[in-house]
């Protein structure tokens, strides 16, 4: 449906897929989604925190 989500939600859905797309691989992942590993890493931190 044609629901409106917040950005930092269908990032985080963008990222996660992506890494299960590349079967784990963060480098791959990033450079798919041309943005940098280190990103990638700060934002699954910041979700494991809850934030």
């Amino acid at each position: 449906d044609n629901i409106i989500r917040p950005f930092e939600e269908i990032e985080k859905e963008a990222i996660l897929k992506t890494i299960e797309y590349c079967n784990g691989n963060v480098v791959k992942a990033a450079k798919l989604l041309k943005i940098s590993k280190s990103y990638i890493y700060k934002q699954k931190k910041q979700w494991q925190s809850g934030k």
